[in-house]
């Protein structure tokens, strides 16, 4: 068993900035159903963390965005090894 445990910190502004990098975020609210400006208010650092379920749905939809090897250096870019 691996003692080592990583921990997720999600620079959610970050995310939501690089989403916008690749399509506007209007566009992928209504994809993703999310409310109006949800992503707008992320990138602005304005709405703290999102709920789990969008959080979860925001999250799957940056990996098929960037790839694995970018959504993993975000995801653990403030631990000791990343």
């Amino acid at each position: 068993m691996n003692d080592t445990i990583q921990k997720i910190n999600v620079d959610w502004a970050q995310l939501a900035l690089n989403l916008r990098a690749h399509k506007p975020l209007a566009q992928i609210e209504r994809e993703l159903g999310l409310k109006r400006h949800f992503l707008a208010r992320l990138a602005r650092d304005e709405s703290g963390e999102p709920g789990f379920t969008e959080g979860n749905v925001i999250l799957d939809y940056h990996l098929d965005v960037v790839g694995l090897e970018y959504h993993m250096k975000l995801l653990f870019k403030n631990d000791k090894g990343g």
